[in-house]
């Protein structure tokens, strides 16, 4: 339906182009065969402009002046029209792939590194660049989780270490963190004995 009516308004636009540049044309070539008719000695009338036209062979193709322009004309709006849809059709599409980098790029800054994001083909410079600074910041965080978990674990370690002195008591707490921070269903710790045989 869109390109219908893109095509429709082409159609118009050339439409009057053509009119216009035919007219105008016209207007010359009366003003033309005017001096002509003057510059050779004919009557400024139509039975002068048919005289002429009669010892003059040749001067019929003047007459076709307004047609040759109008049709010039009309080609070469076409062409440019062309060229201006062409190019109108690529700013759209390059406005939506500036618009769908500064999405992402806005996601990344707000730390949603799970936004899917495609570039737009080889040429997307800045789209593969983000994508590899996206992925940087995921490793980065990753990375940065895991030595935050081992510090934190560490030191949860040293006071369970600390407080208990008794074995059973130091057992019990140890085997609670560990179950806690690993996420285990169940876990055990077995003491050997070497007193009771």
């Amino acid at each position: 339906m869109d390109e219908e009516v893109k095509n429709s308004n082409k159609g118009k636009v050339l439409t009057k182009y053509f009119t216009k540049t035919f007219l105008m044309g016209l207007l010359v070539l009366a003003v033309l065969w005017g001096l002509l008719l003057k510059m050779y000695g004919f009557e400024l009338s139509i039975s002068g402009w048919a005289t002429m036209h009669r010892e003059h062979n040749l001067l019929c193709l003047i007459d076709l002046f307004p047609l040759i322009v109008a049709g010039v004309a009309t080609y070469l709006g076409r062409n440019a029209y062309y060229k201006i849809s062409t190019l109108d059709k690529t700013l759209k599409s390059q406005s939506e792939n500036v618009n769908k980098v500064a999405a992402f790029a806005e996601k990344i800054g707000k730390g949603e590194f799970k936004y899917e994001f495609t570039p737009f083909g080889e040429e997307d410079v800045l789209g593969k660049a983000l994508i590899e600074m996206r992925n940087s910041l995921v490793l980065s965080s990753k990375n940065e989780e895991e030595r935050s978990w081992i510090i934190t674990s560490m030191a949860e370690v040293s006071e369970i270490l600390r407080s208990n002195t008794e074995l059973k008591k130091l057992s019990e707490e140890a085997i609670a963190f560990l179950t806690k921070k690993i996420n285990a269903v169940q876990c055990a710790v077995y003491i050997v004995n070497d007193e009771d045989q």
